[in-house]
């Protein structure tokens, strides 16, 4: 995303050429990452469809990336879990004390929902400029107006994907994110869609919620990242270009 590369969710790599060998696959990381670090990056994210070939697990290892599988859960809409709790209600981010409201939910720690270091502020910009282009839509929780967590919509085809749900830190263990996800399957089933789904990092806390809410397991992926080390790139792009070992 222009302008976006310095947040880890501004620039991730979905699927490679499966067709190269383990030595042009590292080269061409290599490249990818000195280029991603010329242009602001400071995390490299690639995402491959489960099973990886081990050439490629190979090649991340060398490069001492970190594998991390996402789980991708699925329900058919409406979703079968009972009722709306009463106490919370969805609203859409419409105005610039909305955004403002968000980010100060944001704002009470240093973590995103996607797991990374970013500021609230550079957060929000980031999700703005995604709700800018049509393709996704964020939406506060509120109880008794007040916020106390955050998600995106995105549509496509009768399918609505669940993003970036967040829980204001003292708002946790209340059963908040349960709530969130009904009232966002209940948003999307009104606007049409049939399916329901999202990505759910394997073994965290968040895939219990969702599987109460009726979502179940149908595949996963696994991304590679690593923080970016500006003076490694250099010589190991310039050991390869001069043949040396």
């Amino acid at each position: 995303m222009e302008g976006h590369v310095n947040s880890p969710s501004g620039a991730v790599i979905w699927g490679v050429d499966g067709r190269c060998g383990e030595d042009r696959f590292q080269d061409m990381l290599l490249r990818a990452e000195s280029e991603l670090q010329h242009l602001g990056g400071r995390v490299m994210r690639v995402y491959l469809e489960d099973p990886v070939p081990q050439t490629r697990v190979n090649a991340f290892s060398r490069l001492l990336y970190r594998p991390r599988t996402e789980l991708a859960l699925m329900a058919r809409l409406p979703l079968p879990s009972g009722e709306l709790d009463p106490t919370y209600r969805l609203r859409a981010v419409q105005n610039e004390q909305d955004w403002r409201m968000k980010e100060a939910l944001h704002a009470g720690e240093e973590g995103q929902p996607d797991g990374y270091r970013l500021s609230a502020s550079a957060w929000v910009e980031l999700e703005r400029k995604k709700c800018e282009t049509g393709q996704m839509s964020c939406y506060l929780v509120l109880s008794a107006d007040e916020p106390v967590a955050t998600v995106a919509l995105m549509r496509d085809r009768g399918v609505a994907r669940l993003k970036n749900l967040y829980v204001g830190a003292q708002h946790r263990r209340r059963g908040v994110g349960l709530a969130t996800i009904l009232l966002l399957g209940q948003k999307a089933s009104e606007l049409g869609c049939r399916r329901f789904g999202c990505f759910a990092v394997e073994g965290g806390k968040a895939l219990g919620v969702y599987e109460r809410a009726g979502l179940r397991v149908v595949a996963s992926v696994t991304e590679f990242s690593k923080e970016l080390e500006p003076s490694r790139l250099r010589n190991r792009l310039s050991e390869k270009d001069h043949g040396t070992n």
